[in-house]
Order: structure tokens, then C-alpha cells, then sequence
């Protein structure tokens, strides 16, 4: 499985909701995002994680962490470029290689 999957499906659980099923074909992709939020920071990584799998807004998470609500923003953004940037640097890799073995 696939830890992005785990942190969804571990947040459902424990709000009593039905885990969001891992769709066909995008299992390299879930593998690339689990890359990138494994290589994030501490702090960006739970901002990254609180927003997108837990669905808590920018101002929720600044004040469940006790920071504010534009470092929040600060981070969501950091994450997001990182997490991105990871994904398509490895996709066109991939591409090239691809490309050079034909």
C-alpha cells in the first residue's frame, strides 16, 4: 500500500469515515507523492498532511500548531513545490528513459 493511501485511510478511520479507495493506474504516481512528502520537513509535512488529508483550513492548522496562519500558507506552498517538482522530475526521467531504450 501506499502511505499517502495509509494517511487518508488512517484519517477516515478515526473521524468514522469510509477510506477513499487507491484507483487503478495511479500507483506510481501515490508512489512519487509518498517520495516527495517523505522528503518534506517536520513542519511541512504536517501542515501538507493536515491540509490536504485532514482537510483542516489554513486557520484550523494555525491554531491547532500554535504558528500563524500565513507561515501556514508559507509551508502548504513550500510542500506543494516540493511535492510537485519531486513528481514531475521523476516522471520525465522516466520519460527519457523510456524514450532511450526505443
Amino acid at each position: 500500500t501506499h502511505r499517502e493511501f495509509r494517511y487518508k485511510e488512517k484519517y477516515w478511520k478515526e473521524n468514522q469515515a469510509e477510506p477513499v479507495e487507491n484507483p487503478d493506474g495511479m500507483s506510481v504516481y501515490y508512489s512519487l507523492v509518498d517520495e516527495a512528502i517523505d522528503k518534506l520537513s517536520s513542519r511541512q509535512k504536517e501542515v501538507y498532511l493536515l491540509h490536504y488529508h485532514g482537510r483542516f483550513t489554513c486557520k484550523e492548522i494555525a491554531e491547532r500548531l500554535g504558528i500563524g496562519r500565513e507561515s501556514v500558507k508559507t509551508h502548504l506552498g513550500l510542500a506543494v513545490a516540493a511535492i510537485s517538482k519531486h513528481v514531475n522530475l521523476k516522471l520525465a526521467h522516466a520519460i527519457i528513459v523510456v524514450l532511450a531504450m526505443n
